[in-house]
Protein backbone atom coordinates (compact mmCIF):
# COMPACT_ATOMS: atom_id res chain seq x y z
CA UNK A 1 0.00 0.00 0.00
CA UNK A 2 1.14 3.35 -1.03
CA UNK A 3 1.09 6.22 1.83
CA UNK A 4 -0.33 9.87 0.22
CA UNK A 5 1.87 12.88 0.76
CA UNK A 6 0.48 15.81 2.65
CA UNK A 7 -0.69 17.71 -0.52
CA UNK A 8 -2.56 13.99 -1.82
CA UNK A 9 -3.84 13.12 1.18
CA UNK A 10 -5.63 17.09 0.90
CA UNK A 11 -6.62 16.79 -2.41
CA UNK A 12 -8.09 12.97 -1.76
CA UNK A 13 -10.05 14.83 1.17
CA UNK A 14 -11.49 17.27 -0.56
CA UNK A 15 -12.51 15.07 -3.45
CA UNK A 16 -14.11 12.45 -1.09
CA UNK A 17 -15.96 15.99 0.33
CA UNK A 18 -17.62 16.53 -2.67
CA UNK A 19 -19.19 13.35 -3.00
CA UNK A 20 -20.25 13.30 0.72
CA UNK A 21 -22.06 16.80 0.22
CA UNK A 22 -24.12 15.48 -2.54
CA UNK A 23 -25.01 12.28 -0.69
CA UNK A 24 -26.41 14.42 2.19
CA UNK A 25 -29.99 14.90 3.66
CA UNK A 26 -29.20 18.59 3.90
CA UNK A 27 -29.86 21.14 1.41
CA UNK A 28 -27.59 23.54 2.09
CA UNK A 29 -24.84 21.20 2.48
CA UNK A 30 -25.54 19.92 -1.25
CA UNK A 31 -25.04 23.18 -2.91
CA UNK A 32 -21.70 24.21 -2.06
CA UNK A 33 -20.45 22.22 -5.07
CA UNK A 34 -22.83 22.70 -8.35
CA UNK A 35 -22.46 19.95 -10.83
CA UNK A 36 -22.55 21.59 -14.56
CA UNK A 37 -25.80 20.24 -16.44
CA UNK A 38 -24.55 22.04 -19.74
CA UNK A 39 -21.87 19.56 -20.58
CA UNK A 40 -21.12 18.97 -24.56
CA UNK A 41 -19.61 15.47 -24.26
CA UNK A 42 -21.16 12.25 -22.71
CA UNK A 43 -19.42 11.45 -19.51
CA UNK A 44 -20.07 9.56 -16.64
CA UNK A 45 -19.12 12.63 -14.00
CA UNK A 46 -20.80 15.43 -14.69
CA UNK A 47 -18.04 18.28 -14.26
CA UNK A 48 -18.48 20.97 -11.24
CA UNK A 49 -19.16 24.38 -12.39
CA UNK A 50 -15.85 26.27 -12.04
CA UNK A 51 -15.65 29.85 -9.56
CA UNK A 52 -16.13 32.67 -11.73
CA UNK A 53 -14.09 35.29 -10.21
CA UNK A 54 -10.29 35.85 -11.10
CA UNK A 55 -9.36 37.61 -7.53
CA UNK A 56 -6.59 36.21 -5.72
CA UNK A 57 -8.71 34.83 -2.67
CA UNK A 58 -10.83 33.12 -5.01
CA UNK A 59 -7.26 31.12 -6.81
CA UNK A 60 -5.88 30.43 -3.82
CA UNK A 61 -9.53 28.68 -2.30
CA UNK A 62 -10.21 25.78 -1.37
CA UNK A 63 -13.02 25.48 -3.41
CA UNK A 64 -11.50 26.74 -6.78
CA UNK A 65 -9.20 23.70 -6.01
CA UNK A 66 -11.52 21.27 -5.24
CA UNK A 67 -13.39 21.71 -8.30
CA UNK A 68 -10.21 21.94 -10.32
CA UNK A 69 -9.35 18.74 -9.04
CA UNK A 70 -12.83 16.98 -9.44
CA UNK A 71 -12.78 17.94 -12.64
CA UNK A 72 -9.32 16.65 -13.43
CA UNK A 73 -10.88 12.91 -12.34
CA UNK A 74 -10.89 10.23 -15.13
CA UNK A 75 -14.46 10.93 -17.09
CA UNK A 76 -15.82 7.29 -17.67
CA UNK A 77 -16.51 6.91 -13.64
CA UNK A 78 -19.93 6.31 -12.96
CA UNK A 79 -20.78 7.69 -9.39
CA UNK A 80 -24.45 5.79 -10.06
CA UNK A 81 -24.77 4.10 -6.55
CA UNK A 82 -21.60 4.41 -5.84
CA UNK A 83 -20.65 4.15 -2.27
CA UNK A 84 -18.10 6.27 -0.17
CA UNK A 85 -15.63 3.94 0.13
CA UNK A 86 -15.84 2.15 -3.68
CA UNK A 87 -15.32 6.21 -4.79
CA UNK A 88 -12.25 6.80 -1.76
CA UNK A 89 -10.29 3.27 -2.88
CA UNK A 90 -10.89 5.03 -6.83
CA UNK A 91 -9.28 8.20 -5.62
CA UNK A 92 -6.97 7.07 -3.68
CA UNK A 93 -5.57 4.80 -7.17
CA UNK A 94 -6.07 7.05 -9.31
CA UNK A 95 -3.47 9.60 -7.19
CA UNK A 96 -0.89 6.91 -6.96
CA UNK A 97 -1.17 5.96 -10.59
CA UNK A 98 -0.70 9.53 -11.60
CA UNK A 99 2.43 10.23 -9.09
CA UNK A 100 3.87 7.16 -10.41
CA UNK A 101 3.46 8.09 -13.98
CA UNK A 102 4.73 11.67 -13.12
CA UNK A 103 7.71 9.58 -12.21
CA UNK A 104 10.54 10.46 -13.98
CA UNK A 105 11.89 6.40 -15.14
CA UNK A 106 16.09 6.12 -15.68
Amino acid sequence: MEILTIQERAQWTRLKNVLSFQLSPCDRIRSFFTFSSNSRTPRGMLPLVVCSSNSETVRRSIKKKTVSAWNDLPKTWLLQDISINDFKEKVYNHIVLIRKESFIKF
